[in-house]
């Protein structure tokens, strides 16, 4: 990995204060795949590692291995570290009107996917 630019440098340091519980490369990996996620506007895997050569000496494909093996890390609490970004986001909703999205996606013929959101100006915060 080469030395990370200014913004990802930035993006690391307040990913790694967010979530304490997750280790350094744990920590670091998931600020990589959210900035390659946002570069990719996708989160398909192979998209985000390619998006994501700019940081790394690496090739796409070991990129690509390192991001499926941090999405497959057992040891990574989902809820739990979930649960540390919403205590550091939701204080800012502390008193003002909260507003929920709530979307239904089919999926094939016979489910649906529900997805409930909090907006945010133009953005949706995922919540469910």
């Amino acid at each position: 990995m080469r030395a990370f630019t200014p913004l990802c440098r930035a993006w690391y340091e307040q990913v790694k204060a967010f979530f304490i519980r997750l280790h350094g490369h744990q920590s670091k990996t998931l600020a990589l795949f959210v900035l390659g996620a946002i570069r990719a506007e996708s989160i398909v895997i192979q998209r985000v590692a390619e998006a994501l050569l700019a940081e790394s000496h690496a090739k796409a494909s070991s990129i690509e291995r390192r991001l499926e093996r941090f999405l497959s890390n057992d040891r990574i609490k989902t809820e739990e570290t979930w649960n540390d970004l919403l205590e550091e986001v939701m204080p800012f909703f502390r008193e003002k009107p909260i507003h929920l999205v709530i979307d239904l996606t089919s999926y094939e013929e016979h489910a649906q996917v529900i997805y409930i959101g909090l907006l945010q100006q133009s953005r949706v915060l995922p919540l469910v």
